[in-house]
């Protein structure tokens, strides 16, 4: 999700990449948005608030203010870290 929100966003001199292919992700974001409450891989946020924060970068250009990391600072918990 991280990587399909920076390729979303507006980049450093104003221009938007517009990639129609990205709306096809929304239905799926969306699901994820509503559904996936757990904790994202060595994090303090939730799936649900990351795909949050994409679909936002899918649809303006930018990111929700604050981003899912600031939402929920206060977490102390972490999401389990993918190992080999």
């Amino acid at each position: 999700m991280f990587a399909i929100a920076g390729l979303a966003s507006i980049n450093r001199i104003g221009q938007r990449i517009r990639n129609e292919r990205f709306h096809a992700a929304l239905p799926r974001l969306r699901e994820i948005a509503a559904h996936d409450h757990r904790l994202a891989p060595g994090y303090w946020w939730p799936m649900s608030a990351e795909a949050e924060d994409t679909i936002a970068c899918i649809e303006s250009g930018t990111g929700l203010d604050p981003e899912a990391a600031e939402r929920w600072i206060g977490n102390k918990e972490r999401g389990p870290w993918i190992r080999d």
